[in-house]
């Protein structure tokens, strides 16, 4: 066979070494070689021995990443060939560990080995850079996946949105996930027992707030809610059943306001607060539009109306999208249920009357979906249920007063954040 490269070596990369073989093509037609083993924390010596052998080419095999160091050493100083360890596998010959070295010397020397592309040093540069940044994106997203089911229990969720990470929730705004922190003070049904634990942690937040609370609640809930700070009581979750539904509201709202204050007195900053749904209020509160008094007398004037106007009503969570929960509700042929909320891409909250609820959810159920009745007779966020009640309300808190915002507010409702007149139409 034609001889193309008279001097030419085949370095056999592995993880501790490197066996490389010089081969000679001989004016008699014969060839001569030399081999040498190098440990892979010597490979400087190895490029010497190639340039004082007179080497002008060499190959290696692409397997894994060993090669990549002994090719940074001898680039610029030999002409070099990445061959694909599979096609070298396919040429015929006695290929075997042992003699790796001097057969891929022997296939160079021949020219029977084709290169692999190898981009010049910059691209290689920007490659790894670049496949960097991805890794360190995935990584931010593996981590909010373990974050989230810790904190789902726990009201309010702080959530961390690092910059330029990825969001699992495509209606996040872009304000919230370029600029850090933010805080959603989450739906009432939201709140769990073991959220109380927490209140001990969180004093004097805890019982500021609670003791700016009790002034417009009446003196036995003020009694019931110090009582839930006090370190002599061992069992809190059995205080909840001395709790009505309007109560268990003020209390929700108090853990809220009360969470995000102790977090603001060890040094933490929000960019933003989320309210959803009945979140707004101690968003609100925690912005700075009110105070905790008139928070909790807004707490109140909301019950109130719905105690009087908000009757009759239901509410459900379904385990589907948005476009399959409308789909059902069509199918149904019930023109009074809405969708309320989207709580997350395979989470839809309905609300309407019940009787049109209850229709929704037989159809649901057969299509696979499964159903999830909330514990509330109201149909919030529900215009054509709700006009009523949303009248009285705003009558009773008319006459408190609002500040600007300190913080800025995303309202999942509108959609978008507050602005300067959303806080006057609460009270129209």
């Amino acid at each position: 066979m034609d001889v193309v490269y008279r001097c030419c070596c085949g370095p056999n990369v592995h993880k501790d070494s490197v066996t490389a073989c010089v081969l000679w093509a001989e004016a008699s037609g014969q060839n001569r070689q030399e081999k040498r083993k190098f440990a892979t924390f010597h490979l400087m010596e190895l490029s010497d021995w190639l340039r004082q052998c007179g080497v002008t080419n060499a190959v290696m095999e692409s397997t894994g990443v060993y090669w990549k160091p002994v090719w940074h050493v001898l680039e610029g100083h030999f002409e070099l060939l990445l061959a694909n360890a599979q096609h070298v596998k396919a040429i015929p010959g006695k290929k075997t560990d042992r003699r790796d070295a001097g057969w891929l010397a022997e296939l160079l020397q021949h020219g029977l080995l084709r290169s692999s592309f190898v981009p010049p040093e910059p691209i290689r540069s920007l490659r790894d850079l670049t496949r960097y940044r991805v890794n360190l994106a995935q990584e931010c997203n593996r981590i909010a996946n373990r974050i989230h089911p810790a904190v789902a229990n726990c009201r309010p969720r702080a959530l961390a949105m690092a910059s330029r990470c990825s969001c699992s929730r495509a209606k996040e705004p872009e304000l919230m996930r370029d600029s850090g922190i933010a805080m959603l003070f989450s739906g009432q049904g939201r709140c769990r027992p073991e959220s109380l634990n927490s209140l001990m942690r969180m004093q004097p937040a805890a019982e500021h707030v609670f003791d700016d609370i009790g002034a417009p609640t009446g003196h036995q809930l003020s009694i019931r809610l110090g009582a839930l700070i006090s370190p002599h009581i061992l069992r809190r979750s059995e205080l909840l059943s001395l709790f009505t539904r309007d109560e268990m509201a003020i209390l929700i709202y108090g853990i809220s306001v009360a969470t995000c204050r102790h977090l603001q007195s060890n040094g933490w900053r929000p960019q933003a607060l989320v309210g959803q749904s009945f979140g707004e209020i101690p968003a609100l509160v925690c912005s700075g539009v009110c105070s905790v008094s008139e928070g909790a007398a807004i707490v109140q004037a909301r019950s109130i109306s719905l105690s009087l106007f908000g009757a009759g009503g239901c509410m459900a969570v379904l385990e589907t999208g948005v476009g399959h929960a409308q789909r059902t509700i069509l199918q149904a042929g019930s023109k009074r249920v809405v969708i309320a909320a989207e709580s997350s891409t395979s989470e839809t909250v309905i609300s309407g009357d019940r009787s049109g609820v209850l229709k929704v959810v037989d159809h649901a159920v057969p299509a696979g979906i499964v159903p999830k009745y909330l514990k509330t007779a109201a149909a919030l966020h529900n215009p054509a249920l709700t006009i009523q009640v949303a009248d009285l309300f705003h009558r009773q808190i008319a006459h408190l007063p609002w500040q600007s915002a300190t913080i800025p507010i995303f309202s999942p409702a509108l959609g978008r954040f507050y602005e300067p007149d959303d806080c006057t139409n609460w009270k129209r």
